[in-house]
């Protein structure tokens, strides 16, 4: 599900807000002084960043800059790639750190999912539709959060079906089993564990999906591959991703938000995002890798709809586990002034009545497990 660009995605949290959309608007940010061995260059960003904020004598923007600081001195440097390796065996810090930041908003989901569900069902109705699902089916969801597509799947295969749905966050997994018992939902277990490693036969299932998920997977070929395995042999994987930040307002109008409180944004050398395959080429090279075949990839519109732009801000940074964390080390007054420059980014988008409707780009793929492909 993890419906969350960048800035916080380097230190392990699910970042959707801000390096993404300014990289690919304004280019790479030059450092403000020359990088020297041992010190990344996230840490010369950022401080950087914090000197000049704090020199125009404002405390909210010297806040605002300590914040920032603080995450470039989290390890925003050259062992980044490294850690992301894909020959890493063990949980790392960038998992733990995600896991957090995704328990962190778990609530905040849970609040927010009526708001969020009517915007995003038809693109879980449309993942079951791409991956065939039918009674008595036996399914995987990926990256489930508080438990869709996984409960909308478990509907489809009933009679005699049933969803395997696994998620990182203990607190998301807890709020995804306390909907289906509401819902009265019984034939789907939720799981707290990395998709990468979780127990399954080989073959287990008939499909796979996963809705907004893959962008934050560190290890994409070994996830892939762990899928590949539990499909039965010619089943379908369906997944969801976001397209470019230009057409995914709900996403990148936080970065708006961000600039205006911070002048100034570092780009991060490497990132885990909402926007991070909205291109796709790197999926699609991955999928070919594990021994998927790419059946149909198509985009859909879903609009989500708010009373007022402040209500769409309060909506955007509870449900944001980035957010969560850039605002955790602030002074109270942070949120605030964050929700009104958020809001102050979505007015031009309201409509004459106030309410806002924000129109967001969606694709939706289906690839098929080759028969007898043997991944090396």
């Amino acid at each position: 599900m993890a419906q969350e660009g960048g800035l916080l995605g380097t230190i392990g949290c699910r970042a959707e807000f801000l390096g993404p959309v300014l990289a690919r608007e304004r280019g790479p940010t030059a450092p403000t002084e020359q990088p020297h061995e041992g010190v990344g260059r996230g840490r010369l960003f950022s401080t950087g960043l914090g000197r000049r904020l704090g020199a125009a004598g404002s405390p909210r923007r010297s806040a605002w800059s300590a914040t920032l600081a603080f995450v470039g001195n989290l390890g925003l440097g050259r062992g980044l790639p490294r850690l992301l390796s894909a020959q890493r065996q063990s949980q790392g810090p960038m998992e733990i750190g995600q896991e957090q930041a995704w328990d962190a908003a778990a609530e905040a989901y849970a609040k927010w999912w009526p708001t969020f569900e009517r915007a995003a069902h038809p693109v879980s109705i449309r993942l079951c539709d791409l991956a065939r699902l039918g009674p008595g089916q036996r399914v995987l969801d990926v990256a489930t959060g508080i438990g869709e597509p996984a409960l909308t799947a478990a509907r489809r295969v009933m009679p005699g079906g049933l969803v395997l749905a696994v998620d990182r966050s203990p607190r998301m997994i807890a709020q995804a089993r306390m909907r289906a018992a509401e819902a009265g939902v019984l034939n789907v277990e939720f799981r707290c564990a990395r998709a990468e490693s979780f127990t399954a036969g080989p073959g287990e299932f008939d499909a796979a999906l996963c809705r907004w998920g893959l962008g934050f997977v560190s290890d994409l070929n070994a996830l892939l591959a762990s899928v590949y395995r539990r499909l039965g042999a010619g089943r379908l994987f369906a997944a969801a991703l976001w397209g470019a930040p230009h057409k995914v307002p709900l996403m990148s109008l936080a970065s708006v938000a961000v600039r205006r409180l911070t002048s100034a944004v570092p780009r991060p050398p490497y990132r885990l995002d909402s926007f991070r395959l909205s291109d796709m080429e790197t999926l699609m090279h991955a999928l070919e890798r594990a021994g998927f075949v790419m059946e149909s990839v198509e985009s859909m519109a879903i609009t989500f709809e708010f009373d007022a732009p402040r209500t769409f801000a309060d909506f955007r940074i509870g449900i944001s586990p980035s957010l969560h964390a850039f605002l955790a080390p602030q002074p109270e007054q942070a949120r605030e002034d964050l929700a009104q420059a958020l809001a102050e980014a979505a007015r031009p988008l309201a409509a004459s009545d106030g309410r806002l409707r924000l129109v967001n780009e969606v694709f939706c793929l289906a690839a098929r497990k080759r028969r007898g492909f043997a991944i090396s």
